[in-house]
């Protein structure tokens, strides 16, 4: 046993590691889930249910077809197992604060900051109300279950088309 130890033992070792290594890189990769193009936004009319995708910088409420304003945000998640995203919440602003940031650039701060405080959310349940993203409700409407455990849904949006 000796001899073959002194024989073999530096490139067995040798192999054993690189082994030991290609297994653990490869049970660290996580397979990688295509979220979409972030400038694209998947948006439901609250009245009918039928979907569109629209540029994501518009605040919702927006006019569907026929002019009423009832195009809201449907923030979609997906997990790895998952064959297609789900609606998970709907996201829509107050009113007010519509007229107030239409004019400032979609990257200002203030714009961003009058956004998250004026947002509200909804289950896509029919009949579920509208709450204001400070009450508490918000954050057990936008709670997305796990799909495994320790393995999150991440928010996915509208294929790339580029």
């Amino acid at each position: 046993m000796r001899k073959i130890i002194d024989k073999f033992g530096i490139p067995v070792s040798i192999v054993v590691i690189v082994v030991a290594a290609v297994l653990i890189w490869n049970s660290q990769q996580k397979p990688k889930l295509d979220v979409g193009d972030h400038s694209l936004a998947y948006f439901v009319d609250d009245a009918t249910g039928e979907e569109f995708i629209l540029p994501a910088d518009q605040i919702p409420p927006i006019p569907n077809p026929n002019g009423t304003g009832t195009l809201v945000i449907a923030a979609k998640f997906k997990g790895q197992t998952d064959k297609e995203p789900k609606t998970y919440y709907l996201i829509r602003y107050a009113d007010a604060v519509r007229a107030k940031v239409e004019s400032l650039p979609s990257d200002d701060m203030d714009r961003l900051n009058q956004l998250t405080l004026a947002q509200q959310v909804r289950s896509p349940e029919t009949g579920s109300p509208w709450v204001s993203i400070n009450d508490e409700r918000a954050a057990r409407i936008m709670s997305v279950p796990e799909w495994a455990p320790n393995r999150s849904r991440i928010q996915v949006f509208p294929p790339r088309t580029r």
